[in-house]
Parts: structure tokens; C-alpha cells; sequence
């Protein structure tokens, strides 16, 4: 009987940006927990963004890998591109992947 592996846990953060707020980089926070509710430091966090943005001001990085620090997390940017164009409202999407699937992990936009 072929073993089957179970996806990664994941979760999404959807990033609500208005023609007003373009040009300016976002500050995330993804913070993991354990089944205990404990901070979880050393956990690798992939992060994908799935629309609208980079993670990376220059150009165009929609993939990058952090890991959380002492107290369970780690930061990072998101910048709108591509910024040519008409300007309008838009969301974006931040995935974020994980293993083991004990530990929670939570995103949240440090600009709000």
C-alpha cells in the first residue's frame, strides 16, 4: 500500500490596499505557536505572495523562506508591483507554508 503524505499546513493573509496607500511597503508579522500555545522559534516559514506585490522593493520576488526568531516571530516587507499603470484598490494574497502541523502559525499586517 503506497503511503500518501499530507500537505503543509497553511494559511492566507489578504492585504486590502487603496489607490491612496500605493507606493507605501507593508510590515507582516508571522508568529507561531505550539499545540501548548508556547512561542515556536527556529520554525522555517515559506511565504508565496499569490497576486499584486513582491517581497522584494526592487522587482519582482513573489517567493522567500523566514524563520521565526525567539519569542515565535519574524518580519518581513511587501511592496505593490507591479507599479506601473492605472491606480486602483486591489488585494493581495500572502500564503504562508509550514511544517510540523502541531504549530500554528498566524499572519498580520504590522500597518494597520
Amino acid at each position: 500500500m503506497a503511503k500518501t503524505s499530507n500537505p503543509m499546513p497553511e494559511t492566507a493573509y489578504e492585504i486590502s490596499v487603496s489607490s491612496r496607500e500605493m507606493d507605501r511597503p507593508r510590515l507582516l508579522e508571522a508568529l507561531a505557536l505550539g499545540s501548548d500555545g508556547a512561542p515556536r522559534a527556529g520554525l522555517r516559514i515559506e511565504l508565496e505572495i499569490e497576486s499584486n506585490g513582491t517581497f522584494d522593493e526592487e522587482g519582482d520576488c513573489r517567493a522567500q523562506a523566514i524563520t521565526t526568531g525567539a519569542g515565535g516571530s519574524a518580519y518581513f516587507q511587501w511592496w505593490e508591483y507591479p507599479r506601473s499603470g492605472p491606480r486602483r484598490d486591489f488585494v493581495s494574497s500572502v500564503r504562508a507554508t509550514w511544517e510540523p502541523d502541531e504549530v500554528v502559525v498566524y499572519l498580520q499586517d504590522l500597518y494597520e
